[in-house]
């Protein structure tokens, strides 16, 4: 089964009666997200059926040869102005930033954590998010977690961004969203 939602081409999105309400494999290939800017932040909801409360979403994906100075990461959020990010970059740092009410706010500073894979290997990202607390994963290990006030309910999806040197590629293997 092939879905086109907006610029994303799925092979095998699927939405269950059961407790995933979003995955895919990307069948063969692998879905690419690429900006070609300086200083820029782009990202694709994935077609949820509604927004969630209490979820888990998780992502694969690895950095395209040659590109620097960027990140890929989970973006969840309420709509397109009050969100939060779980950025990863292939120096092996993270970070969460948050954008609310017309205010940009990024964590104090870039992480280094020895879970996340370095170059152009793949990582997996997970975001766990119920009540009040959120837990950020990398490769299956907690690196990351904290009370906070913002309610949902959630959109989810997946973003990319560049630096000074304006070119990058995320390269997603699979996705999924599961309703907790």
């Amino acid at each position: 089964m092939v879905c086109v939602v907006a610029v994303l081409c799925v092979a095998g999105a699927i939405s269950l009666a059961g407790e995933i309400v979003w995955q895919t494999d990307f069948g063969q290939g692998e879905y690419k997200l690429e900006l070609h800017e300086e200083n820029m932040v782009r990202w694709v909801w994935l077609p949820l059926d509604e927004p969630l409360n209490d979820f888990q979403f998780g992502a694969s994906a690895r950095f395209g040869i040659g590109s620097q100075d960027i990140e890929w990461g989970l973006i969840w959020g309420i709509d397109n102005d009050n969100y939060y990010i779980f950025w990863i970059r292939p120096d092996g740092k993270f970070t969460l930033s948050r954008q609310g009410y017309g205010s940009w706010m990024k964590r104090d500073c870039w992480e280094r954590n020895r879970h996340i894979n370095k170059g152009t290997e793949a990582n997996h990202l997970k975001v766990r998010f119920v009540g009040d607390e959120m837990r950020l994963f990398v490769n299956d290990e907690l690196i990351y977690e904290r009370r906070t006030a913002e309610e949902g309910p959630w959109r989810c999806g997946l973003v990319v961004g560049t630096g000074r040197k304006g070119a990058a590629v995320a390269l997603f293997s699979w996705a999924e969203v599961e309703k907790l």
